[in-house]
């Protein structure tokens, strides 16, 4: 059972009880779920999670996961979840292309600031 069943099964019971003013998440039947949506760079499906109401055991209070491959980051806000939901490439070690070593290096010219690429 993966993090996504367990999280439906968990809001089809009950939903845990949260101080009144506090809002309780449950986008698209999932528990502590906020938003799901496709990311713009490559398409994936991410989400954005109240980690409490979620069930995730960490210490911040907000995570962004990338749905098909189950990669899972954690936030001190939700502002930061949702900026990093737009981009998983830069946080899922699988939606992240793979970059070929062929012995390429980035140089700097000190005095006139460009890059160039150099090989040995």
């Amino acid at each position: 059972m993966d993090f996504r069943q367990k999280a439906r099964a968990r809001l089809a019971t009950t939903l845990p009880r949260v101080p009144h003013g506090r809002k309780q998440y449950g986008f698209n039947g999932l528990a502590g779920c906020v938003e799901q949506r496709k990311a713009r760079e490559n398409g994936r499906l991410v989400g954005i999670y109240h980690n409490e109401q979620a069930g995730f055991d960490d210490e911040m209070p907000w995570s962004t996961v990338c749905e098909e491959h189950g990669q899972i980051i954690a936030h001190k806000t939700l502002k930061l979840a949702r900026w990093h939901a737009s981009n998983p490439t830069g946080w899922c070690e699988h939606c992240t292309p793979a970059i070929p070593d062929d012995g390429a290096r980035v140089l700097r010219d000190p005095e006139t600031r460009r890059t160039g690429l150099r090989k040995d």
